[in-house]
């Protein structure tokens, strides 16, 4: 994969050009670390190195790589950040990361991590793998009140309680 890193080279940092073309295993990480200089920073390729052995003891050494140009475009992601790839589609299907300053802007102080998953990319993914999707217009109804909830689920609009996100086929007509 070629990378476009002309606003890097305008930094003038050698280093950083370089560092943002490492991508892979163990090997990535070493090399990388000959560049960082940081205790901080080498502890997060320490941090690194055992995230890739715990994929390793799980099976999914040829499933987990790091790629240290991976940016996404939120500014608040605070720490690692990931993608998630299926060889029928040329593009993420899923991502997210660590965001510790997401939550304290609405009031709940905590750290989190999450992601998201493109549902229509996971409909594209399905289909080229021969999967039958059905495809229905849905409409996604929801009050979260005063008392705001994280936990969302779907449910047919004849169960949802009051102030629960409600799940509704759509007729065709235009819902209010």
């Amino acid at each position: 994969k070629v990378r476009n890193l002309v606003a890097l080279r305008k930094f003038d940092r050698p280093a950083l050009v370089e560092f943002a073309q490492l991508r892979g295993r163990h090997d990535s990480i070493e090399h990388a670390r000959g560049i960082c200089r940081t205790p901080e920073s080498r502890a997060a390729l320490d941090a690194l190195h055992v995230m890739l052995d715990r994929a390793d003891a799980l099976g999914y050494h040829k499933r987990v790589t790091v790629d240290f140009a991976l940016l996404r475009d939120l500014d608040y992601y605070t720490g690692f950040l990931f993608e998630g790839y299926v060889a029928e589609i040329g593009f993420s299907l899923c991502g997210g990361g660590r965001y510790d300053s997401l939550l304290p802007r609405f009031g709940f102080n905590v750290p989190a991590v999450g992601w998201t998953a493109g549902v229509e990319r996971l409909l594209i993914a399905l289909e080229r793998r021969g999967k039958h999707v059905r495809r229905h217009q849905h409409r996604v109804v929801g009050d979260v009140g005063q008392h705001a909830q994280f936990d969302l689920r779907v449910v047919r609009a004849d169960q949802a309680p009051p102030r629960m996100l409600r799940h509704e086929r759509a007729t065709g007509a235009h819902a209010p």
